[in-house]
């Protein structure tokens, strides 16, 4: 059950996440610094900050309900995010580096013309917004069956909190709070996994159906031809998304941009079974469940104690936060840069500019 307790913990994180976003604002003082954080981020630092943003709350609701479903498979898809991870990292971060200060797309006119710019800052802005709002509805599914939060509250209470410190602090304000974001959501699916199989890992494994095992499930559409078109879209999304390729140009120097890639690559050869493989024990644990898409919330309301279900809502809370919060960074940059600058403001101010950056923010959150 959800304690009062559950809910001062939540309430800390949110105003720790808040007081990161006031700080760094005060130190933002121009465009490059809020778009791109100076070059100034460690190669680590962005590693992480990456991971945060390569996946949601969506990510727990689609593979806990996979692996409560088809098993194994789950994990299967997860991890072909490492050669996805380590193959951008090495053909495309010291690139996005060199040519990247302030927005994705300000190299493309010097290259291929002011028209291939603007289509791809109209052409991917709705993909954005598409996909952002996919991340929404994920958040809002898990507060509203963990915390028992309306689904339009939590989806609105989410939004708010991811407009106040990326409106504020920037890049850098978003990269930081990523890393807090990430020891807590760490730590919570930590406890959760260690709860999970309380009984013993082995004897909790060994009691699975044999089809568990199965590295594939043709019959339910995971045949092998899907994990290599799934291993493909990841390795495009790691190389062209907006907010990824931040990361990337924000590092220190170029072996730096290319080790992004490999921090996340072991991110996610080590963290795939702790995130997912508590969704093989639910059968076991739950027994039959209604909506499948609720697998992980009811999880964690099962299993974890007072105080620990409100830290691991704030985890996955994280998760999704850190990837909007990079969106809309982003598109706010494509907007001031590849728009404003380009055809409204050729010689605005630099404090002006850093404003209608940080407006642009502003307009992301209202579309949404």
């Amino acid at each position: 059950m959800v304690s009062f307790l559950d809910y001062v913990v939540i309430g800390a994180f949110f105003a720790l996440i808040i007081g990161i976003g006031v700080y760094f604002g005060r130190k933002t003082k121009s465009v490059a610094q809020y778009f791109g954080a100076g070059k100034q981020i460690p190669w680590w630092l962005s590693g992480v900050s990456f991971f945060m943003m390569s996946f949601s709350a969506s990510a727990f609701v689609m593979h806990s309900e996979l692996a409560y479903k088809y098993g194994i498979v789950s994990l299967m898809l997860s991890w072909m995010c490492v050669p996805a991870a380590i193959l951008s990292g090495v053909l495309f971060a010291r690139r996005w580096r060199r040519v990247a200060t302030t927005s994705p797309l300000e190299y493309i006119e010097t290259r291929y013309g002011i028209g291939m710019r603007q289509g791809l800052v109209w052409l991917g802005l709705p993909t954005r917004l598409l996909d952002n709002s996919i991340r929404l509805f994920a958040i809002g599914t898990v507060v509203s069956a963990g915390l028992g939060f309306s689904f339009e509250l939590a989806v609105v209470f989410c939004i708010l909190i991811v407009w106040g410190y990326t409106f504020m602090g920037g890049l850098k304000a978003t990269i930081v709070a990523d890393f807090v974001q990430f020891i807590l959501l760490l730590a919570g699916v930590v406890t959760l996994a260690c709860l999970a199989f309380k009984g013993g890992f082995l004897p909790t494994l060994q009691g699975l159906p044999a089809d568990t095992w199965k590295l594939t499930r043709p019959e339910a559409g995971y045949a092998a031809v899907y994990l290599l078109c799934y291993f493909g879209m990841l390795f495009l999304n790691y190389s062209t998304s907006w907010a990824l390729a931040q990361r990337y140009y924000s590092t220190r120097d170029d072996k730096g941009a290319i080790k992004i890639g490999f921090v996340v690559a072991g991110l996610y050869l080590i963290g795939t079974p702790l995130f997912y493989l508590p969704g093989l024990a639910s059968p076991e644990i739950l027994g039959g469940v209604g909506n499948t898409k609720e697998v992980y919330p009811l999880l964690c309301r099962t299993l974890l104690p007072m105080g620990m279900l409100g830290l691991l809502i704030a985890g996955l809370l994280s998760a999704t936060i850190s990837t909007l919060a990079g969106e809309f960074n982003a598109m706010s940059a494509v907007l001031t840069n590849d728009f404003y600058k380009r055809f409204i403001g050729k010689r605005t101010p630099e404090n002006r500019l850093l404003l209608l950056g940080r407006l642009g923010s502003v307009a992301g959150f209202l579309i949404h």
